[in-house]
C-alpha cells in the first residue's frame, strides 16, 4: 500500500473528517491498473512491496520534503517538480514553515527558497479546502523531468489515477528518519476516482489497491494519456486513516483558477 499523510496537532488536523460527497461516491472504490507503470513514467525502476510498488532506482521528480516547522516540529511531506526549479505540493504542508529541504530517495537534493500557499487556503485551513496548495522554488535548475499538467482531458468517476509519496508504509516505518538518513524509499499506487466535486475528487481504500498515510501530502496524483504521464491533482488529506475503508482527497488541479496560481509562480510549468 502506499500509506498517505494524516496530518496531526495544532491546525494540521487532516484525520477523521465526513465529506458527503467522498463518503457517498467513493463506496468500496479503490482498485485498478497497476502502479508499476507509474513508476517507470517518473524514472524509477520498481520493486514489489504489499499493496503497492516502492519505486528503486534513478531520479524522480517526486520528492521529500522535510519542513520545519514555527514550534520546532519537523514534517514530511511530498512533493512534484513541475519545472526545473519549482516544486508543487499542499498548503498545509508549507503554511507554517521556517524551512524546508528537499530530498529524493538519494539523498538531500536542495535547500527550499521562496514558498507562496494559496492564499484562499488561509481562509479557510481544514480539511476539504479546494486550495490546499503550495509551491517552493529551489535555487538550482533539476533536470529531473518536470511533470506537466494535464489541461486537456477531464476527469472522471471510475477512472484510474496513480499516487506517489514518501509517507509511512504498512509497516509503519517513521517517515522522518527515512528521509533524513537519505533512505526514504518512493511508493507509488493506483486508485479510482469514486467522487468528484466542488474542486476535490477523492476514492476509498479496500485493500484491492493502495492508500495514502502520514507522509504522502502533497504528492502527485497522475494519469497517463497518449504516452505522457501528467498531474491531476495533490494529495490533501484522509478520513478514517490508513486502514480499510478509508477515504484519500484530492486537490483538483484542472480548475483555470488554480492553473493561473500556478503558473503565476511557476510560468515554465508544462500544460499537457
Amino acid at each position: 500500500m502506499l500509506w498517505g499523510y494524516n496530518m496531526q496537532g495544532n491546525k494540521k488536523i487532516f484525520l477523521s473528517v465526513v465529506l458527503a460527497f467522498v463518503a457517498v461516491g467513493c463506496g468500496g472504490g479503490g482498485g485498478g491498473g497497476g502502479a508499476s507503470g507509474a513508476c517507470d513514467a517518473l524514472g524509477a525502476k520498481i520493486a514489489k512491496v504489499t499493496g503497492g510498488e516502492q519505486c528503486v532506482g534513478g531520479l524522480s521528480p517526486v520528492v521529500a520534503l522535510a519542513i520545519l516547522n514555527s514550534d520546532g516540529s519537523v514534517i514530511i511531506c511530498s512533493g512534484t517538480l513541475i519545472s526545473l526549479t519549482s516544486i508543487l505540493t499542499a498548503g498545509h504542508c508549507l503554511d507554517d514553515a521556517v524551512g524546508v529541504d528537499v530530498y529524493t530517495q538519494q539523498g538531500l537534493l536542495a535547500e527550499g527558497g521562496q514558498r507562496s500557499v494559496h492564499p484562499n487556503w488561509f481562509a479557510s485551513p481544514v480539511p476539504g479546502n479546494p486550495y490546499d496548495l503550495a509551491l517552493l522554488r529551489i535555487s538550482t535548475p533539476q533536470q529531473i523531468g518536470p511533470v506537466p499538467l494535464l489541461v486537456s482531458r477531464d476527469i472522471q468517476v471510475g477512472q484510474s489515477i496513480n499516487i506517489f509519496g514518501y509517507g509511512q508504509d504498512e509497516n509503519q516505518q517513521d517517515a522522518i528518519d527515512r528521509v533524513r538518513n537519505g533512505a526514504a524509499p518512493l511508493k507509488a499506487g493506483s486508485m479510482v476516482i469514486g467522487g468528484i466535486e466542488s474542486g476535490l475528487f477523492g476514492a476509498s481504500f479496500d485493500e484491492s489497491g493502495s492508500a495514502i498515510c502520514q507522509g504522502d501530502s502533497g504528492g502527485p496524483v497522475t494519469q497517463t494519456v497518449n504516452g505522457v504521464t501528467s498531474l491531476v491533482g495533490v494529495t490533501s488529506f484522509t478520513q478514517n486513516g490508513c486502514l480499510t475503508g478509508s477515504i484519500s482527497g484530492f486537490v483538483d488541479l484542472q480548475r483555470q483558477d488554480v492553473i493561473d496560481y500556478i503558473l503565476n509562480f511557476a510560468p515554465d510549468a508544462a500544460l499537457r
